[in-house]
């Protein structure tokens, strides 16, 4: 039988623990980091594009641009979008929705804005692509009469990331804090970089994974339903890994669910699933191992070729934080909190993901689609699900949200 609600989850998002002004204070810190941040990586991207051996604005690549002379749609619904989330996100009225109908909003939302930051769909992944991306990719375009049909389902499929994050986030650290995150998640500006590969599918399908994973891992759940989820978490991983080599690293994440709850059973059921996977894969000759092996050998030969590219080795976190937006700042200072396994894998794609993308001429972007991942802690509280959760950095995150307009159609 399912436990009562506790007062700190029934209690409205507004009814804070913190002091407004502190946290407001506290919000402007954030900003304030994030500038900086965002300002160093500029001028290490700056100093990398005038190098003699980079290749010409390499890095700055990275910012998309719908700069037009005239009004779009997105132009006008971006900044609709931005007030009608952060308004409903400041009604107290919002803590008591459904748990459904906070994710179907929180998907219709995300959707929506990132439909509203879309700029372009590039058809030509780049050459550190996995084979299933590139297939994926050439699919879509197949089967969309448009390049708006490609946008749409690129759109569709990557926004289905911020429920399934919301249903691992409720998993581990209680539904208040999924709710106060909820608006951080839809409004990030890494929206903008969802729609211009398959990156954002494939973050998506990282999300499917820990969200079984958090499931699998919950008290109360029957035996058999634990471990079909546990196998659905690497069923779905293996299939995030042929899109994304970032992906891999979300396995540390899944062995970190399991060990906080400790379920050592779902590590088997998760692993046997995702070993089936590759393994079926290479019955039909597609060897992901193999693949993985010369794509890194390629790029660190590569990276001896031209030295310079060790550049954007360096300025890429720096880049993933950027486009987290100043909500990472507060999430890693609670590190600590219940959430802290979600963000073990994309920590450690943002350190080792680079050396792929890092020597090829056209950067991939999977480890700017990560970044979601960066922020789940912004709300969380230290001291455990049952706890009243730290307010919405609804300042920060209006902050990233406009940063992200004036980048695509002002710049």
């Amino acid at each position: 039988m399912r436990e009562p609600p506790t007062a700190a989850e029934t209690m409205p998002a507004t009814a804070q623990s913190i002091p407004a002004e502190e946290d407001r204070r506290r919000q402007l810190r954030d900003v304030a980091w994030w500038l900086g941040l965002l300002a160093a990586a500029m001028s290490v991207s700056a100093a990398a594009a005038l190098s003699s051996d980079s290749p010409s604005g390499r890095l700055l690549g990275w910012w998309p641009s719908g700069a037009s002379p005239f009004p779009t749609v997105g132009t006008v619904a971006a900044p609709a979008i931005l007030v009608a989330v952060l308004g409903f996100a400041m009604l107290p009225r919002t803590a008591r929705w459904p748990w459904h109908s906070v994710l179907a909003l929180s998907y219709m939302g995300s959707f929506a804005w990132t439909a509203a930051l879309h700029t372009q769909v590039d058809t030509t992944p780049p050459s550190n692509s996995t084979a299933a991306a590139r297939w994926g990719l050439a699919f879509i375009d197949q089967v969309s009469a448009s390049r708006f049909g490609i946008a749409l389902i690129l759109c569709a499929l990557g926004s289905l990331t911020t429920p399934l994050i919301l249903v691992a986030v409720k998993s581990l650290a209680g539904p208040l804090t999924a709710r106060t995150v909820a608006p951080v998640l839809i409004l990030g500006p890494w929206a903008i970089w969802v729609s211009v590969g398959m990156d954002g599918i494939a973050v998506a399908a990282i999300a499917a994974a820990v969200a079984c994973a958090a499931k699998a891992s919950e008290r109360r759940v029957p035996l058999w339903t634990a471990r079909a989820c546990a196998a659905s978490a690497g069923a779905l991983l293996a299939a995030a890994v042929l899109l994304s080599y970032s992906a891999a690293w979300f396995g540390l994440t899944l062995l970190c669910v399991y060990y906080q709850r400790r379920r050592a059973t779902a590590i088997w059921w998760s692993a046997a699933a995702g070993v089936a996977v590759l393994g079926t894969l290479s019955a039909f000759d597609h060897s992901w191992p193999a693949e993985l092996v010369g794509t890194y050998a390629g790029a660190w030969g590569a990276l001896k070729e031209h030295p310079a590219h060790l550049w954007s080795l360096a300025a890429t976190p720096a880049l993933a934080f950027a486009a987290a937006g100043p909500a990472a700042v507060a999430s890693l200072r609670r590190m600590g909190a219940p959430t802290w396994p979600l963000m073990v894998g994309p920590l450690a794609a943002m350190v080792f993901t680079p050396l792929v993308a890092g020597a090829v001429p056209r950067a991939g972007l999977a480890w700017i689609a990560l970044t979601p991942w960066l922020v789940i802690a912004a709300t969380a509280n230290r001291e455990g699900r049952r706890s009243p959760v730290s307010p919405a950095p609804l300042v920060s995150t209006a902050v990233a949200a406009v940063g992200a307009i004036l980048v695509v159609y002002a710049v």
